[in-house]
């Protein structure tokens, strides 16, 4: 019986050690599975969730368009290439030429006896790098005026007795000039203001608009405007000229058999415009420049605008939400303020 004992120990030990031996081999492996799945899952969540991203940013790449003040952090490398060549197109449809190779222009006035005391357009240098189909015009008489970024235009106008009268020649017939008839289209602002980088996007999307329109002109329409002579209460309240031009305006407006009060008043320190349209812009801005520049009434442009526009049954589409695509620095504006008194009628 000893013997036997012994026998069946020695034959149940390695049975014993063998499932023991199973046992753990069988608890690493599973372990190892375990580990390997969870690894699987992470891998697979991890390539889930940068296809999400993916999606993401495909799905508002409009938006991030918009938003970048850099183009290159959303344009591809061959985009950047497209916009640096002669022949460029972009999404919009527009196509650079001889005639224009313009894209979009951007066109100021500062015009005074020293450019410390005038306005003093914002610095456009990275706007123009990053966006090589765009330019920036800055018309001026004072030959020592050079805002960074801007191409300067002199031009005097020595003819017209204000100054006032000097500045709105290019906001109205800038388009006569050679260079300008370059553009696409064109966004006229005042000299101390911009045009906001994250927005330059849509600058070109609304250029290709204003070129496509019928009337070729871009302009809100004043929130609190009713009529051209409600306007003209307006500018005595705010300092922005002189009863007796004021005066002088109204009944002029009045002697106007087409004129009428009801007429809509726009916003008329951003403008958009297609040069090149000879009806609905040539013709009326010369309009309005035969009568503005005779400086015989108001210095002020809204309430003659409103009758010219209305005179050729003229009607912009919106220009936007300027707040969004324009920054007025407030404190690169000119000493005076542009608040206006009887001497300005004299110089």
């Amino acid at each position: 019986p000893a013997n036997v004992g012994r026998r069946m120990a020695a034959g149940v030990i390695p049975l014993l050690m063998i499932v023991l031996f199973s046992m753990e081999s069988t608890r690493r492996i599973t372990s190892m599975t375990n580990a390997s799945l969870r690894s699987v899952k992470s891998v697979h969540e991890t390539i889930r969730l940068e296809e999400d991203v993916n999606v993401d940013v495909n799905a508002t790449a409009d938006e991030s368009m918009l938003q970048s003040t850099n183009v290159s952090d959303v344009a591809t490398a061959d985009d950047a290439v497209i916009m640096t060549t002669s022949n460029a197109t972009t999404d919009q449809g527009w196509q650079a030429t001889e005639d224009t190779p313009f894209e979009v222009c951007f066109v100021t006035s500062v015009y005074g006896s020293d450019p410390s005391l005038a306005d003093r357009p914002p610095d456009v240098t990275q706007q123009r790098k990053d966006h090589p189909s765009f330019r920036y015009f800055a018309f001026t008489n004072m030959p020592t005026f050079q805002p960074p970024g801007w191409e300067v235009l002199q031009k005097n106008s020595s003819q017209y007795r204000r100054s006032i009268t000097k500045s709105r020649w290019p906001k109205f017939m800038a388009w006569q000039h050679p260079t300008i008839q370059k553009c696409q289209a064109v966004f006229y602002v005042d000299g101390f203001c911009g045009p906001r980088s994250e927005s330059l996007e849509t600058f070109r999307k609304l250029a290709y608009q204003i070129r496509q329109s019928k009337f070729g002109i871009a302009q809100n329409r004043h929130p609190k405007r009713g009529s051209a002579f409600e306007e003209f209460t307006r500018i005595i309240r705010a300092r922005k000229d002189i009863q007796e031009n004021v005066d002088a305006s109204k009944a002029w407006l009045s002697q106007q058999p087409d004129f009428h009060n009801n007429c809509t008043v726009y916003e008329n320190h951003n403008i958009g415009y297609d040069p090149k349209n000879v009806e609905y812009w040539q013709r009326p801005a010369q309009t309005f420049w035969d009568r503005y520049s005779m400086e015989l009434d108001s210095w002020r442009d809204q309430p003659l605008w409103c009758y010219v526009l209305d005179k050729y049954h003229i009607q912009p589409i919106p220009i936007g939400d300027t707040n969004a695509l324009f920054r007025e620095y407030w404190g690169r504006i000119s000493r005076d303020g542009h608040r206006y008194s009887k001497e300005n009628d004299a110089k």
